[in-house]
This record gives structure tokens, sequence and C-alpha cells, in this order.
């Protein structure tokens, strides 16, 4: 898991200090993954003839979006980017 570790040797100052870290690293992800979701609908409801079906497969999502393009991946690492209103990743 990737997330900020809690020793369990250390002073309870240290601890409180990692578990707060710990719920921050935990809030992030979680407005991340609701983040990822809202753009997921916004793909789904721009293909009107969709709004009639209760699945979609994921080979007719990846080719509608094209998501196997690198023009896809540069889309949403400027989607991701807007979100976090950077310009560049450091």
């Amino acid at each position: 898991m990737n997330s900020i570790s809690v020793p369990l040797h250390a002073s309870a100052e240290v601890q409180a200090k990692a578990i707060e870290q710990m719920l921050t690293f935990v809030d992030a992800a979680g407005e991340l993954s609701e983040w990822g979701l809202l753009q997921a609908r916004k793909l789904f409801e721009s293909a009107h003839a969709w709004s009639v079906l209760e699945v979609v497969a994921a080979d007719k999502w990846e080719a509608k979006f094209a998501l196997s393009t690198v023009r896809a991946t540069s889309r949403s690492v400027q989607a991701f980017k807007d979100y976090l209103g950077l310009n560049e990743f450091v």
C-alpha cells in the first residue's frame, strides 16, 4: 500500500504526526477517486447514444475514447494537472 507508515516503536508524538499524515493521505486519495469517477461520468454522458445502456463494454469504451493511445494519456495528465491547478509536475 502506498501511504505514510506509522512507526510502532516511536514516541506518542511521532505516532500522532504519522497518523495525521496518513489520514491526510486517505482524504486526498478519496478526493482523487471522486474526481476520477466524475471524469468517467463526463465521458459517459458525452456519448448520448449510450444513455439507454445499462452496461458499456470496456472495448467499446476504449474505442470510443481512444484510451489506448498516447493522446488519451496526455489528455489524462492534462486533466489531472488542471484538477490540481498545476502547470507541470516536479
